[in-house]
Parts: structure tokens; sequence; C-alpha cells
């Protein structure tokens, strides 16, 4: 029965069209999921009637239409499927007609999956049509590999994002006249995909800023270990005695133990000290009668 009522109203409005000799250039079709508006942009290149009609396979409501710019006043009657639109104008040739709209019904439920599904009739001459479907944000389409029909009919829609935020797909044709245009979309959310994806970005940031913490340390090392190498070699052959020996205790040792385990006097131990204070390769403080040497870290094994 609903198939009989459609190809009643497509021949009524045939007839029409044949009869007012309505060409079109171009119509632009845009459905956006978000909130079920869709807007139709249509360049016409001749009206023989002082009534613009328009016809849809679904229900019309908050009805806009401007033509040249101009907002004008419509009316629209339920058909047994769709909507008829009728627009008074003054306008013949060369002109523009902006629709605008909400509806429903054109998206369906299967689980967690989303069927989007659009028609509408060729019933005048149109010579380029495109249609653009915009899914909800947080949206995206089935994977083919997990569906079993297409994720995307006529599969010559291609895929397109606004902003990287919301999908598209479009397609573009040249319909002949009485040739039904047809379009389903399959989507579904993406929050456990983005989920799974934040998963893998954190721990990879978190690592990506380990090894660049850990290149840095080991530049830092290098640089450093290259400095004091030449700092060493600079040194008098006496204080790289007691930078060795210090190194062999742990970086620690008291000043009278190095006098005592040297051969030098306890006066030339002091000197040899107090020049590795003056290096920075040295640091000494009191301790009990006698003074406590340290190698600075950079230069203990």
């Amino acid at each position: 029965m609903k198939t009989k009522y459609l190809i009643l109203t497509f021949l009524v409005l045939l007839t029409v069209s044949l009869g007012a000799a309505t060409t079109i250039s171009q119509e632009d079709v845009a459905v956006d999921l978000r909130d079920n508006n869709v807007s139709v942009v249509m360049k016409v290149d001749t009206l023989t009637t002082t009534t613009f009609n328009y016809q849809t396979s679904h229900p019309v409501d908050d009805l806009r239409v401007k033509i040249n710019g101009e907002r004008v006043e419509c009316s629209n009657t339920e058909l047994a499927i769709g909507t008829n639109i009728n627009c008074d104008t003054s306008v013949s040739e060369n002109f523009t007609v902006n629709i605008d709209y909400t509806t429903s019904g054109l998206t369906t439920s299967q689980g967690d999956i989303s069927v989007f599904r659009y028609s509408q009739s060729i019933y005048r001459p149109i010579k380029n049509y495109s249609f653009k479907v915009i899914l909800p944000e947080g949206t995206g389409l089935v994977d083919q590999a997990n569906a079993t029909t297409s994720v995307v009919n006529p599969e010559t829609g291609e895929l397109g994002n606004m902003n990287g935020r919301r999908f598209f797909v479009e397609w573009n044709s040249q319909p002949e006249l009485g040739e039904p245009v047809n379009y389903k979309v399959l989507y579904e959310p993406l929050q456990e995909k983005e989920k799974e994806d934040s998963s893998l970005i954190i721990p990879g940031s978190v690592l990506g800023l380990l090894l660049i913490v850990l290149i840095s340390y080991m530049v830092y090392r290098r640089k450093n270990a290259v400095k004091t190498s030449n700092q060493l070699d600079e040194l008098s052959e006496d204080c790289r005695l007691v930078v060795e020996m210090l190194q062999e205790e742990g970086g620690e040792m008291l000043q009278k133990d190095i006098v005592e385990e040297s051969e030098y006097s306890k006066a030339k131990i002091s000197g040899v000290v107090s020049t590795l204070v003056d290096e920075d390769i040295v640091s000494k403080e009191k301790e009990g009668r006698s003074n406590k040497v340290s190698l600075n870290n950079e230069f203990r094994d």
C-alpha cells in the first residue's frame, strides 16, 4: 500500500512538473543528524508558473524558505508519504531557493548501530544533484568488516569531516528524470574507541616524556664527563694522585689519612687539598682534629 501511494504521488508531481516546465541546474541537500535539520539549496533556471513546488518523502516541520535571499511564505501539505511544499513567487528565471526544515523518521536503531535512510524522487529535470549527511558529534561509520550490509550506499559516497570533529558522507550525481535517489549510512558511537585510543595515547605520551628526560640526562652526563675528564687532565700529578685515592675510598677521606697513605708531608697534602677545593673538585669540612675531604659528585666513579 505504501508503495502504491508513493507511485501515485510521484506520477501526479511528475505531471505537474512537466506541465510547469521547471528546470533545475543544481540541487544540494544536506541533512544534519544532530538536530534532524534538512537544508536544500536549489538553483532554478526556469519556472513557468507563479508557484514553486518541492516534494519530500518525509515529514516537514518548522519550514523556512527564501527565494533570492528574501523570506517567502509557503504552505506544506502532508501526503500519504512525505510532504508537498508550495511557495508563491513572481520570479521566473535564474533564481535560488533555500529551504530549511526539521524532520523525523530518517534514522532507526539496531542496538548501538544507527541506520540512516533517505529517498527522493526526481520528478523534474535536475542537471546536478548533491546529497550530504552529517553524522552527530562523537559518532563515526561502522567498520565494514563488522557489518553484514554496505555501511555506505551507494558506495560512491565520499567520507569527510568538519573541523576534525564531525564526519559526513557526500554523494554527487546527475540523476535521470523519474529516477529515485536513495541513500543509506550505518554509524555508531565512537566513545569506546576513543577510550581505547586514549588508553594507548596516554602511556605513549608518558613513555615519550621519559625518553626525552633520559636522553637529556645522558647528554648532560656525557658533557659533564668530558668536562671533568679535561679538568682532571689539567691537574698536577700530586693532585691527580689525591683524587684517585679519594675515588678508591668511595669519595671521602680524612685529610690525616691521606697524609698517612701518601708519601707527602702534611703541608704538601694541605696545599694539594686547597688546590682541589679551588678547582671545585673536592670540598672539605672540619671533623674532629682533622678535615674530611669529599669528592664532588661529578668526579666520583
